[in-house]
């Protein structure tokens, strides 16, 4: 479910498509897929809905009939459709797309898909991608990513839920793995993380599983601090 930016609400459903409430008569109008139309929403299974600052409106589907990822073209109704093609690597990665997040500072988008692949959306409608690569040194170093935050100095970092923490290279798109090791008192003390966020300092707090909370100091690729609960120091 999605208010944007006017005040409307949007409805994704599990099998319905999407509906958008008119407010004032308590009415919905609806949107599903048609195969014979290719500006019609890609799917009739919404996943989860987002707004971009540019008051773009994104629609992504787990299961989509033609596509993983719409944009809605409000003032018509009708849909631009964001299709993965095998031949085309420029294309979204997967059909299966689970969110869309963005760094606000920049408006870069980034497209998570289900198997832990993720799309910077380029807006000459062209897609780059990171995945997890078997045996690679510098692909995701797990297919399961949970938070995804791009860091005041333009550095993107991924949580995952098996395989630690990563650092996009921009220039690349490879990935540097920071993991749990415990030789290394300093390491991260879990490899699953389930928060990430920048302070107004430029500090990366990384809130792992098991109630753990971490500053990582990104100088020195180490934990600065680490917090845990203890039941006896109330």
């Amino acid at each position: 479910m999605l208010e944007d930016r006017a005040g409307t609400l949007w409805v994704g459903t599990k099998s319905g498509g999407l509906n958008r409430m008119n407010r004032e008569e308590g009415t919905f109008e609806r949107f599903v897929h048609d195969p014979d139309k290719n500006s019609s929403i890609g799917g009739n299974e919404v996943w989860s809905l987002t707004e971009d600052s540019a008051g773009r409106i994104w629609v992504c589907h787990i299961v989509g009939e033609s596509s993983g990822l719409d944009r809605v073209l409000k003032d018509s109704g009708r849909f631009s459709r964001f299709a993965h093609y095998r031949r085309n690597s420029k294309t979204v990665s997967s059909n299966a797309v689970t969110r869309i997040v963005e760094n606000p500072s920049t408006g870069n988008l980034w497209v998570l898909n289900d198997g832990g692949k993720i799309d910077r959306i380029d807006f000459n409608r062209t897609f780059r991608t990171v995945n997890n690569e078997s045996g690679a040194s510098r692909s995701l170093s797990d297919d399961s990513v949970l938070p995804i935050i791009e860091t005041d100095d333009g550095s993107i970092w991924l949580g995952t839920k098996e395989g630690g923490l990563n650092r996009i290279d921009r220039a690349n798109d490879r990935a540097t793995s920071f993991t749990s090791d415990p030789s290394q008192p300093n390491s991260l003390p879990r490899n699953r993380v389930t928060a990430l966020f920048e302070d107004s300092e430029g500090i990366l707090w990384v809130g792992l599983w098991d109630g753990i909370l971490a500053a990582f100091d990104r100088e020195t690729e180490q934990c600065a601090r680490i917090f845990q609960h203890d039941p006896n120091d109330p």
